[in-house]
């Protein structure tokens, strides 16, 4: 496994955040993500680069950057070790007090952290922020951009948590700037496989944390309009999508999930369980379908 740059950190007086970039064959698009990074007017950031053994020109690019800026850490995985595994890896790298996940294909206003930052500094019981964005629509869509918000600062524990249980809608948060303690905290646990995995991810953000929505739009995010089964049909969430039974395991995979978490206060479990058994009242009749459908898979007509 190549690893660079690690060493290279120039220290500041501001306070330390970590950008950990999970990468793999976007050589195509890299530049710009890493162009609006490192063009951040907030200069103490460590960018955690880790190529998830690409074979396009991702690690030709990546030795430019090292070499360019003392702030990038470069690590080439020996083998493709999975999409999730390499998001984990970033953030157990990151010395920062604030962490965020860059995605690979993406693009950020010059005062996106320094923004958050002084969100997060000033706001000491919320452990995310993230602000408006930007949704540029590719491959299936209209090729525009669409102003996309939320208002999420206000909201409380269990608003948060119904609104991503029942919500399909991209989960932005997911790309927030979080406090790495207390995100590091959530990951003791791997992340779960299963249909909705980011929505299952961000129930155990919501019920842990508070979630602030700043309103300015500071984020544009590329938005592959294609299926999941297109775009990634070998990856374990779209997998797990496409399973029989798929919403129904959601459903209770979540439950026992944040029963289980040890981030979650106990009080608010027990409103978690009141939410979820509506939800699962609500979705009954596709509940009851799935079933029938299984089952019938398994006892053809012949």
């Amino acid at each position: 496994m190549l690893n660079i740059g690690a060493d290279k950190l120039v220290g500041q007086d501001t306070i330390l955040v970590s950008v950990g970039l999970p990468t793999r064959n976007r050589a195509h698009l890299l530049p710009i993500a890493l162009n609006s990074l490192l063009n951040q007017t907030y200069r103490n950031i460590e960018f955690i680069v880790s190529d998830n053994a690409s074979d396009d020109e991702t690690e030709k690019i990546m030795l430019e950057y090292v070499t360019r800026d003392p702030r990038v850490q470069y690590t080439r995985q020996a083998q493709n070790i999975g999409g999730n595994p390499n998001h984990e890896y970033v953030l157990d790298k990151a010395r920062g007090v604030y962490f965020m996940w860059a995605s690979d294909d993406d693009s950020w206003d010059p005062l996106f952290v320094e923004t958050l930052v002084d969100v997060l500094e000033k706001n000491h019981d919320y452990g995310v922020a993230m602000s408006h964005y930007y949704q540029q629509a590719i491959h299936g869509g209209e090729d525009k951009m669409t102003v996309r918000t939320h208002y999420f600062t206000n909201a409380s524990y269990q608003d948060l948590f119904w609104h991503y249980l029942r919500n399909g809608k991209s989960p932005i948060f997911f790309f927030g700037l979080y406090r790495t303690d207390a995100l590091k905290r959530i990951l003791k646990r791997h992340f779960k496989v299963t249909a909705r995995g980011p929505h299952l991810f961000l129930c155990e953000v919501a019920l842990s944390m508070k979630m602030y929505s700043v309103e300015k739009i500071l984020h544009t995010r590329l938005q592959d309009m294609r299926s999941n089964l297109e775009r990634h049909p070998d990856h374990p969430h779209t997998k797990a999508e496409y399973r029989p039974l798929a919403g129904t395991n959601f459903l209770f995979t979540t439950l026992l999930w944040l029963l289980t978490s040890t981030v979650i206060p106990l009080r608010r479990k027990y409103s978690m369980v009141k939410l979820w058994s509506r939800r699962v009242w609500l979705k009954k009749r596709k509940i009851i379908s799935e079933f029938r459908n299984y089952f019938k898979s398994l006892f053809p007509k012949s």
